[in-house]
């Protein structure tokens, strides 16, 4: 995992601890990136971070509802979150629309906790995404 893939706020593995990102500093005098975010304040390694794997279970918890088919574009307004379960993993859907004004619909297959709080954030939808 690479430090430049995360965000503040991405859950991840630190530790063996499931925690949140909540500083990235990408020198420390030797070309080496460390993440902060450990319990105890202290910062890891980005070598030491591991993603968190995206299951049906978490979406659910999210509110994300399981759908057989994802139709797109999608005709509704308002927060929309979706997922199919596919072959490939889980397809997600993220929209946040307006009537008569800017939609933001992203569609990707994740693996991992940290890719859908990046959609949600880039849809520019408020969410805290719960484990």
């Amino acid at each position: 995992m690479k430090a430049e893939d995360l965000m503040i706020g991405d859950w991840v593995i630190a530790e063996g601890k499931q925690t949140q990102v909540t500083d990235i500093d990408e020198y420390d005098g030797i070309n080496r990136s460390w993440i902060a975010g450990c319990e105890d304040g202290g910062c890891v390694h980005k070598e030491d971070i591991k993603p968190i794997r995206l299951t049906k279970k978490i979406l659910e918890k999210n509110s994300f509802l399981e759908v057989e088919a994802i139709e797109y574009p999608s005709r509704r307004v308002g927060i929309s979150f979706l997922y199919r379960n596919t072959i490939e993993g889980l397809r997600i859907f993220v929209q946040n629309a307006c009537a008569g004004g800017p939609t933001c619909t992203m569609i990707k297959t994740c693996k991992y906790v940290h890719e859908i709080q990046h959609m949600i954030k880039m849809c520019d939808i408020e969410k805290e995404i719960v484990l």
